[in-house]
């Protein structure tokens, strides 16, 4: 029987290191680490872990565990010594020596403080001498605790002394080592000099389950029986976190102690009861994992504690939960998600604050799960730091822009023109897009202009993040602009206004009073002409007011309408209306509702036939997606592309038209039209204007002015295809007015950036041209035409919103049979998981994106991964330090706000720093610091990799430039990415960027790419071949191989698996893809495997002939390495 632990001292320790060997558990491997380090002469061991990890524990317990016969350990706490000069540190040091090893006061004098401040050198080194002496045969080791405070120290001087002292001294001494503990990533200490960075490191980590086990169970045996429900109980609430379990235990015991009875027996439900006892007696040790992390990280780990509480708030199970949950959560809370937040995740996963998880879902694709590593520290933070209260914090990361608040603060009081204030609100929310004060005082400003429109839209982010005291500002807005727009009769936008306010405000009989007279005067509008949809208005008056007379009169009145009417014998612009919004008309059709709440927001008007009525004006993904009848990328564009967009808008128009008027099943509709029943709908024709045209007259047409536009020609010799959205739309209405179904095509590009999209649309319609100038898909009945290929251009604007419903909206079109995307944008990312949703199984290709985050079963690329891009990088920067014989440490210059840049910072560090490699990069750097040229030559770097996005290319130039500037000691070397392979890099660095080495996707002088590039020079005789033009050629290569006659997606899927392009068929280099949808080269024979793509290096070299004038050099790319296949 167990004893009875009344009167029994609590045995688990919480608040100080564990001397006892006794109540030390696990660690065995780390001992064994140690010990094998010292007795191979290792000067300095480093080890690392968070907070209260059992850091100093482990440094108590290194003399019981570790070489007690080669060596004597003296513990020295660093905690307060960070404001102290080198002679009170070694002072103090010294004295520790002589108290811990019980050293004679009269025969080891401790040197003072201010001898040592005249003779630092001298006076220590005396006196270890004679520590060495009376320790005879045995070595000295310093247990340096806290050894993180000196780098993180103000007095610079103080702490650098130091390090440098002790180096000197452990480099002189044989008898003496060092076994520093720090509490941070070795990356963030930038002070800390590489001497102690080089040493063998070990991470001080969570207890394994049997440790934990031990830890739970042996210090109270005998006296607590813990049931293995417990066990498991008190592990998935501390994961192994030694002070957790510690804390935990404490009060199953404290709380087993108050017992009366003589069970003392431990079982879940015990430990359950327990929980917010031990949060509340562990908090001075749980403050740590919230005052240790950034205020970006804080606002994550919240996040996903909150949505974790959401998804199963009782269970111990600590369940992942969707990442995408998490964003969305803080999103409703009126969070702008920037590349800053993004990276906090990374980094809370990096040090084991969360864990990430790739979850696989019903349709088959993997998506990344996170969860709170520690689930009591979950609870603690839900408990102590809400998300709603803590969210505010990230006012605080900009200091320019609160700065700037401050300065419109200022202005305010002055009483200054108030779009002076609202300049200053804008300019700190560019800073800041989570600055909510800056926020808050814009929608005022708008409010007071008054500018309803944007008062509203600032206030509807506003009051996600402040509900409570935001709620009658922002209902009073709305209420003000919805007034303004009855005034107007604009009554469907005060629809729409009234109806948020409904939202914001339930139980308010005034706002419904207001909407119930906007349905009225909407309804009343649309009575005569369109009928159908006023009817639905008056219905929702009916939900809201079911007496409402005049509403239950204005449905007779619409009934009576109705039975009157015969099918289709609407007006033509009320016909070709309803077409537009996708819904069969007729008399036995029901009214669809969310039609009408389509037709409650601005409508797609038919007959607008405004060119300038674009993408870039209206962004709706309606006007971003174009076969022909929108301008999306292309800027000054010409007459003739002008007038093939209004006549392709007029064949789609006709087109619809004489499908509306082939459907009908009267008389009424069809007399004088002579229409066959199976006539093609091309043919079909409409009367338009007193003359009778068809779809496939106003095709022929618009292919006319689009190939004038785009530059074809019969001659060869005069073909210029200076626009590649022209020749695509060219195409696409060659394959509208040809025999047969077109096949359909989609890409996606970021009008935003209109050399990037152009590049891509120049490899897309290179290819779709040539497959239907040599005929299309040829069909197997005899005198058919081949089925020719049309595009669907889409721009998503690098817009995540956008990108989302335009992702929604082709996956939904089934006629078009796989995607080509862009680059790795935020917009990329969010657009990916709505291809996924699509019921059939929609391919997706990128011809621009390394991302490895990037990734589904749906998924391929013609570029190599991050993955190879790294490892390419980093073996490349191995090979020429070793080669100079220099030590392998670099800086990383990066674009923090760039996807594509961050990703390839992380693969490039993860080869460089691996085992392999052993490299050291010894800072990180984004191209925004604005210290950037100050911290970009740490003395111990060898080389700097530059990894801009376009924006940045000027900055990389002026790091060269910097690294050239004959006044420095040392020129590095230069690495790069593909960003770099510009003209501008040539012309601008100039000398400075003279053996500049780059990695990149494909290359225009490479021997493989020569014929492609010949070709391709006689498309786009202004625009020198860029490597996206190639892969995106590729790209839309690969899907042309895989299409077929009646096809399907899944066909289409399947077949690219199974593809093979020989080097003719390509920019370059064979192309099939392998099982995770990486591009690889064809082996030569079955029985080998595939070869990853590989990237291309390149070297930025000076022109060596002799008629190079010295001072007018020329510089130019050339190949260093080959890649592809």
């Amino acid at each position: 029987m167990t004893a009875t632990p009344q009167y029994r001292k609590n045995p688990y320790i919480i608040g100080r290191p564990i001397s006892e060997p006794k109540l030390f558990f696990g660690r065995e491997s780390l001992f064994d680490f140690i010990n094998d380090n010292l007795n191979q002469g290792t000067k300095v061991i480093l080890l690392h872990g968070q907070r209260r990890i059992g850091k100093s524990s482990v440094l108590s317990q290194i003399p019981n565990f570790v070489g007690k016969d080669k060596f004597v350990f003296v513990s020295f706490d660093l905690h307060d010594q960070g404001q102290s000069p080198l002679p009170q540190i070694l002072h103090n040091l010294a004295k520790d020596i002589s108290k811990q090893l019980r050293l004679s006061a009269d025969t080891f004098k401790v040197p003072r403080t201010e001898n040592l401040a005249i003779e630092t050198t001298t006076l220590f080194r005396n006196f270890l001498a004679k520590v060495y002496q009376e320790l005879g045969h045995k070595s000295l080791v310093f247990l340096l605790d806290e050894f993180d405070v000196l780098s993180n120290s103000e007095h610079h001087q103080g702490f650098d002394n130091f390090f440098r002292y002790l180096q000197s001294i452990l480099e002189q001494e044989d008898k003496l080592f060092v076994i520093p503990v720090v509490g941070q990533s070795l990356k963030d200490l930038q002070n800390l000099p590489l001497f102690y960075k080089r040493a063998p490191q070990q991470k001080i980590s969570l207890l394994n389950e049997s440790n934990a086990k031990k830890l739970i169970t042996e210090p109270a045996q005998g006296v607590l029986d813990y049931q293995l429900d417990a066990i498991q109980a008190i592990w998935e609430l501390s994961a192994g976190h030694p002070y957790c379990i510690q804390v935990i235990c404490h009060a199953v015991f404290a709380k087993a102690r108050e017992r009366d009875s003589e069970n003392w027996t431990i079982t879940r439900t015990d430990v359950e009861n327990i929980v917010n006892k031990a949060i509340e007696i562990g908090e001075g040790g749980l403050i740590w994992f919230w005052d240790g992390l950034s205020i970006r990280e804080r606002i994550v780990f919240s996040a996903v504690a909150e949505v974790q509480t959401s998804q199963q708030p009782e269970k111990y199970s600590n369940v992942y939960v969707n990442a995408e949950q998490c964003w969305e959560y803080l999103k409703n809370l009126g969070v702008v998600l920037t590349e800053s937040l993004h990276k906090a995740e990374s980094q809370l996963v990096k040090e084991n604050f969360l864990q990430r998880e790739y979850l696989s879902q019903k349709s088959g694709k993997k998506t990344a799960g996170l969860k709170v590593t520690i689930e009591i520290v979950r609870r603690w933070i839900v408990k102590q730091h809400p998300l709603h209260r803590e969210v505010r914090e990230l006012e605080m990361l900009d200091s320019e822009a609160n700065r700037i608040y401050k300065t419109s603060a200022e202005l305010r009081q002055q009483g200054a023109d108030i779009h002076k204030q609202i300049n200053h609100y804008e300019r700190v929310l560019e800073l800041n897009p989570n600055h909510f004060s800056a926020l808050s005082d814009l929608a005022q400003g708008y409010l007071l202009i008054p500018d309803f429109a944007n008062a509203i839209r600032v206030y509807e982010r506003v009051y996600k993040v402040d509900p409570l005291r935001t709620k009658d500002k922002y209902l009073g807005a709305l209420l003000s602009y919805s007034s303004q727009l009855m005034e107007q009769r604009e009554f469907r936008r005060a629809v729409i206004y009234y109806s948020l306010a409904n939202d914001v405000d339930l139980n308010n009989k005034t706002v419904q009073k207001k909407l119930v007279e906007a349905l009225d005067s909407y309804g009343s509008e649309l009575m005569e002409p369109q009928c159908k949809l006023a009817r639905w208005q008056f219905e929702r008056i009916l939900q809201l007011d079911p007496d409402n007379n005049f509403a239950k009169k204005q449905l007779e009145k619409c009934d009576k309408v109705n039975s009157k009417r015969k099918p289709f014998v609407l007006g033509s612009l009320a016909v070709i209306l309803v077409g537009l919004l996708g819904f069969a008309w007729s008399s036995q059709a029901s009214f669809n509702k969310k039609v009408a709440e389509q037709i409650a927001f601005p409508e797609k008007e038919l007959d607008k036939g405004k060119v300038d009525d674009d993408c870039r004006i209206d962004s709706s993904e309606d006007k971003c997606i174009s076969y022909g009848e929108n301008i999306l990328i292309s800027s000054g564009h010409s007459k003739e592309f002008n007038k093939g967009i209004t006549t392709f808008q007029d064949a789609i128009k006709a087109e619809l038209k004489a499908k509306l008027i082939k459907d009908a099943k009267t008389d009424t509709l069809n007399k004088g039209n002579e229409v066959q029943v199976d006539q093609p709908l091309q043919d079909v024709q409409i009367e338009d204007k007193g003359n009778l045209i068809s779809a496939t007259d106003k095709y022929k047409e618009a292919a006319d002015f689009f190939g004038e536009a785009a530059g074809v020609s019969n001659d060869e010799n005069n073909r210029n295809y200076s626009n590649p959205e022209a020749l695509i739309y060219y195409n696409n209405a060659r394959a509208r007015f040809q025999e047969g179904s077109p096949l359909t095509l989609a890409v996606v590009v970021p009008g935003d950036d209109e050399l990037l999209a152009r590049a891509i649309l120049q490899g897309v319609a290179q290819a779709q041209n040539k497959f239907n100038d040599e005929g299309g898909l040829k069909l197997k009945q005899e005198g058919s035409s081949g089925q020719l290929l049309q595009i669907a251009i889409a721009d998503d604007g690098n817009n995540q919103e956008r990108g989302k419903k335009i992702a929604e909206k082709l996956a939904k079109e089934q006629s078009i049979l796989g995607v080509i995307v862009n680059n790795a944008s935020i917009a990329s990312l969010a657009a990916l998981s709505e291809y996924s949703k699509a019921n059939s199984e929609l391919a997706i290709i990128s011809p621009t994106s390394s991302s490895i985050w990037l990734t589904d079963k749906n998924f391929l690329r013609t570029v190599p991964s991050d993955i190879e891009f790294g490892k390419q990088l980093a073996e490349l920067v191995n090979n020429e330090l070793t080669k100079k014989k220099l030590d392998k440490s670099v800086v990383v210059v990066h674009s923090a706000d760039t996807l594509d840049s961050v990703y390839l910072k992380d693969a490039f560090e993860k080869q460089f720093e691996s085992d392999k490699i052993g490299g050291s990069v010894v800072r990180t750097i984004s191209f925004s610091d604005p210290n950037l040229k100050l911290k970009v030559f740490p003395e111990e770097a060898e080389a700097v990799i530059l990894l801009p996005n376009p924006a940045s290319i000027k900055q990389a130039i002026e790091i060269a430039q910097l690294n050239a500037d004959p006044q420095r000691k040392q020129r590095l070397a230069l690495f790069g990415g593909d960003t770099l392979l510009d003209n501008e890099v040539l012309s601008q660095g100039k000398e400075a960027v003279d053996g500049l080495v780059l990695a990149v996707p494909w290359f225009d002088k490479s021997t493989k790419s020569k014929d492609f590039v010949t070709t391709a020079n006689q498309y786009w005789v202004e625009d020198k071949v860029s490597w996206r033009t190639a892969t995106s050629y590729d790209a839309t290569q690969a899907f042309i191989k895989a299409l077929s006659s009646n096809t399907s997606r899944e066909e289409v899927l399947e077949k690219l698996r199974e593809i093979k392009l020989e080097s003719d068929e390509t920019s370059g280099g064979t192309l099939e893809f392998n099982a995770d949808g990486e591009r690889q080269c064809i082996p030569e024979s079955e029985s080998q495997p595939g070869k990853l793509y590989e990237p291309t290096i390149i070297k930025i070299v000076k022109d060596e002939s002799e008629s190079a004038e010295p001072n007018d050099a020329k510089f130019s790319f050339g190949v260093e390495k080959q890649g592809g296949c």
